[in-house]
This record gives C-alpha cells, structure tokens and sequence, in this order.
C-alpha cells in the first residue's frame, strides 16, 4: 500500500520525480549496528538484498516484487507477471512480479474485516471514544510486550472510528523516525494545519499566534525548514529551552483545535478538524481521532 500512496503522491505533487520500489518477504536480521560514533537502525539479510535487486530492475512508476511476496499479498493486492528474471547471486532465474492494484480492503484503517479477541479491551476504547464524541476528550495507551498484536487493536479501532465518522490521523513513533524528541507530533501538526503538506517558512509563520512569533526559528527546526541567517531564537538553557517549547506545542494545538471550532461551531461534540486557511470545502465536520504507533 505504501508503494501504490508513493507512486500516487508522485503523480499528483511532484511529476518530474519518478521511483522504483522492490519488494520481498523472507526472514532478516534487524537491531541498532554500528559504533565509532555512528549508530543506525537496519535490517539485513539475503531477503533484503534480493529487495534491492528487484529495485534496481524495476522501472520508473513501477514495484517489483518476488513470488514469496505475491504469495503473502495476492489475496488483497492484483500483480502482473513479468516472467524470470536472473540475478546476481542467485543461480537459477526468478519469478518477478509487477504490483497492479489494490482489489480489496485489508485491514489497514478503513478495512471491513472482522477479527476474534480482545473485545475486553476494544470495549474499553470505544467506550472512551464514545465519550469524546460527547464532548469528553481523552487519551488511551495501550501497552504490551512485543508481538501481542497492539498495533493490530489500535487497527481495529480505527476501522470502528472511521465506520462511526471520525477523521482519523495515524502517527508513528518508532525509533527510526525519532530523529528529535517531538518526532511523532510532527505528522499530527502536518495534517492539522497544512493538509499533510510540507510548510514553507511564511505559511508556518501565519498559523503562529503573535506572542509565538519570537519562536518561529523553534518551530522551523520542528518542521525540519532552514532558518534563514539573522533569524535569532531566543536564548535559553537546554532544559528550559525544552519545557518552553512543549508548551509552545500545547499551544499551537489547541488554537488549531479551538479555531476549527469558532470557525465551524460545535455540533453533538464534533469537532472541525479543516484548516480554513489552506481549504474552503463546505462539508460537515468530522470528530477527531490521534492514533500514535509505537510512542
């Protein structure tokens, strides 16, 4: 699915950008490497190497994927064949598959599918979303070890909210997007206040209040924009600096928040999540549901 949004967005915003993307299922290695003052976050593996490879074949606008992985995917996703193919350290010629079309739901966010268990659990959080629809906001954490199927319940309580009429933005966590300690909201702000485009510095400047302009060269490095020489921030220790910036945060999400509400009212607890600057659609407001993965 990633791979038919990537070729989409390219289509759409950027034309005169193209992508190959391979794609392989199989058992890797993945974990922190590295040393000497350099750490990355990786995985390894003949399955990732062959990836590459069926990357490295595939043309502009197109995934290429192995027969272990239209195997996997087949039931929810349409390939074309594209014959064997041989490559490098492989002995014998390989099945290579093109990525057509998505042909049915799965049970990503919007998905109909209906899974057995936790409904304990589920109970809890739609009752929780049930009060926010009401006008009662309020947050749910689910935690875990690893491979108890969290990610799979948050999924499940997508699919309700969408099906109940919340617009829904899901965030990620994980370490490998972690590159400052407010990683994860970034995507939040992004689908707030810019319709999940890129801001430039102007556009980021006019959804600052005014006493927050004097933190624009904050926000800029939040948004990962250069700030332009002479722009100076004000100047404070580490530790102040951070406890300053999280309110700043608190603040430009709840004015965001607050300004969809004087722009569209209140109606039975729902809240208008559109951004009036940067869209005029005249629909009906959708209650707001945060799903962050892996905080």
């Amino acid at each position: 699915q990633w791979a038919l949004d990537l070729f989409a967005a390219l289509r759409s915003r950027f034309p005169r950008i193209t992508a190959g993307v391979g794609m392989n299922s199989g058992r890797v290695f993945t974990g922190i490497v590295g040393g000497g003052g350099r750490w990355e976050y990786t995985v390894m593996g003949d399955a990732v190497n062959f990836a590459a490879r069926l990357m490295q074949g595939a043309e502009a606008g197109q995934a290429c994927a192995s027969e272990s992985f239209v195997q996997r995917a087949k039931e929810v996703y349409g390939f074309d064949d594209l014959g064997k193919r041989r490559f490098k350290g492989k002995a014998e010629p390989l099945a290579v598959f093109a990525l057509k079309e998505r042909r049915r739901a799965g049970w990503t966010a919007g998905g109909l599918e209906q899974s057995v268990g936790r409904e304990r659990e589920m109970g809890v959080v739609l009752e929780r979303l049930d009060r926010a629809w009401n006008g009662e906001p309020g947050m749910a954490v689910i935690e875990g070890e690893p491979g108890v199927g969290k990610s799979f319940l948050a999924t499940r309580v997508l699919q309700t909210a969408h099906r109940r009429g919340w617009r829904t933005i899901p965030v990620r966590g994980e370490i490998t997007r972690r590159s400052h300690a407010y990683a994860p909201w970034k995507d939040l702000f992004s689908q707030l206040l810019f319709q999940g485009m890129d801001p430039d510095l102007p556009l980021l400047e006019a959804v600052l209040a005014k006493d927050q302009k004097p933190f624009l060269p904050w926000f800029a490095e939040f948004f990962d924009l250069a700030v332009p020489e002479g722009m100076e921030a004000p100047k404070h220790d580490e530790e102040t600096r951070k406890k300053l910036f999280q309110h700043q945060l608190s603040r430009l999400l709840l004015n965001s928040l607050e300004s969809r509400v004087s722009n569209c009212g209140l109606k039975g607890g729902e809240l208008e999540t559109r951004n009036p600057k940067l869209e005029t659609d005249e629909s009906e407001p959708s209650p707001l549901c945060i799903f962050i993965d892996d905080l």
